[in-house]
């Protein structure tokens, strides 16, 4: 009785050191330790392999009342953990699917960038050469509209010089 109280369950009276009614009383005790040990251990064993992460281990054999509970809610949460770490499984699976995506799409984008930045480069570079040569021109123009003041400044001075020697003719 002793080990029983101790959580021994494996421990047994012997009857054969009592006789008469002690001897029936005792095989008495030993055969419901037995029916209380039986589902106990089995149910230990299940636990034990799920905690190992066996996820396939169940409680096996036929047990009745609050055994057959015990029983069901080990093998019930051995069925919930494997379904919420194949939902687990799943949900990794997908978000690597769209890592990979997103990633792919970043490249995509990177790239896009990239040619932008080239373009505006190129367009940076033939605007500072539409700019520089606007400004030539705009010297060049100058030059010309002075050149052209000082051939008019020449011809009206012809113009004259000529009046002047016709008349002297």
């Amino acid at each position: 009785i002793r080990a029983g109280r101790e959580g021994d369950l494996a421990r047994r009276a012997n009857p054969d050191r009592c006789e008469g009614v002690y001897r029936k009383i005792l095989r008495g005790v030993n055969d419901a330790v037995d029916s209380f040990a039986a589902p106990e251990k089995e149910a230990c064993r299940a636990l034990e392999l799920l905690a190992a992460r066996d996820l396939r281990a169940r409680v096996s054999g036929r047990f009745a009342g609050d055994h057959a509970r015990m029983t069901d809610a080990v093998n019930a949460t051995g069925s919930a953990l494997a379904e919420a770490l194949g939902e687990v499984v799943v949900t990794v699976d997908r978000v690597a699917a769209a890592s990979t995506q997103i990633a792919a799409s970043s490249r995509t984008l990177a790239d896009g960038a990239a040619e932008q930045s080239h373009a505006l480069a190129e367009t940076r570079e033939s605007l500072h050469l539409v700019a520089t040569r606007s400004g030539e021109t705009a010297d060049h123009a100058r030059q010309a509209d002075a050149l052209t003041r000082a051939a008019h400044g020449a011809a009206e001075h012809g113009s004259d010089a000529v009046g002047q020697m016709t008349e002297a003719l």
